[in-house]
């Protein structure tokens, strides 16, 4: 007949009799309050056959996890977008100029600068061409991709001038111009390089 662990393991000198002993009573007294548990009911109600109660579901717990689980999904959302707006961006965009002209914008309340050539200058400034930045860096791409780069995410279009816009613009303030100011007959380009 084949000896138990715990008697091979005395036989070994791996431990005493005393250990063993002790391991022993600690197996029984778990046993014995297992079985206690299980057979004992369950308070304000039937026994439920040795079953634990349901968990009680605590109303703000279930509010704070449904938040939670809002939240998840909105960034996977959020993540999945930028993910189409950069593929996008990657499959329609010029490809970068080494040069030493640069196109400067406002985006953000900061001044940023692409670098560009005379005939993306002139792209940039009549609303054909426009600047989208995606995952840290701008990228010049046709405006007609615009309205699908908006629909993912309309906070990656870092500048774009509106064809239309940019002539009313002007004259309205050409008709807006304050009679006596000193400067009227100076007019500012619409290229003006700073």
């Amino acid at each position: 007949m084949s000896m138990s662990l715990r008697d091979q393991l005395l036989a070994a000198g791996l431990g005493t009799r005393q250990q063993a002993k002790k391991a022993r009573d600690e197996e029984n007294r778990n046993r014995h309050r297992q079985q206690h548990q299980q057979g004992r009911p369950q308070a304000g109600g039937p026994s439920t056959g040795g079953r634990p109660p349901p968990p009680r579901v605590d109303a703000a717990k279930l509010a704070r996890d449904q938040e939670l689980e809002r939240k998840k999904r909105e960034k996977a959302e959020r993540k999945e977008r930028a993910a189409q707006v950069k593929q996008l961006v990657d499959q329609h965009a010029l490809p970068r100029l080494e040069t030493d002209d640069f196109y400067n914008f406002v985006h953000d309340g900061r001044i940023a600068r692409v670098a560009v050539d005379a005939a993306r200058r002139a792209a940039l400034v009549a609303g054909t061409l426009a600047i989208v930045r995606t995952h840290g860096q701008y990228f010049v791409v046709p405006a007609d991709l615009l309205p699908r780069i908006r629909e993912r995410d309309g906070r990656a279009v870092a500048s774009h001038h509106e064809p239309s816009a940019a002539g009313s613009a002007t004259a309205a303030a050409e008709t807006a111009a304050d009679p006596d100011d000193p400067y009227a007959k100076y007019k500012v380009p619409d290229d003006l390089m700073w």
